[in-house]
């Protein structure tokens, strides 16, 4: 992971995707660490757009919108997860991933619901 990308400055509200995630057990780091990558989460697509393709080091991004921009220039629409993790992103909640396999949302008061996303 690349440690610079934690303190993008310009566009403001960047975040490593993986900073914005949680997950039990603790062993699934290693692969949470490899699925997320340097993955960014901006706040618009715009945002998005400048960090995969007008950074200095372009860079995947995800918008808040679901919106993934890779940096071969690929773009895609939200998926559901990704729409989800985005949304929680813009909130600072937390996601779980459980060694079910089922992914929660991990509500404010600290209860878990066990609704697969």
């Amino acid at each position: 992971m690349k440690e610079r990308l934690r303190v993008i400055k310009d566009p403001l509200n960047v975040r490593l995707l993986y900073d914005v995630l949680q997950y039990d057990p603790p062993e699934v780091e290693k692969a949470v660490l490899f699925i997320t990558d340097n993955v960014l989460v901006c706040d618009t697509q715009e945002d998005a757009m400048k960090v995969a393709f007008q950074m200095d080091e372009s860079h995947a991004a995800v918008a808040l919108d679901g919106t993934f921009y890779q940096k071969s220039g690929l773009i895609s629409g939200g998926s559901r997860l990704v729409v989800t993790l985005t949304k929680l992103h813009h909130n600072f909640s937390s996601i779980v991933f459980s060694s079910s396999g089922i992914c929660r949302k991990r509500l404010p008061a600290g209860t878990i619901s066990s609704s697969v996303l």
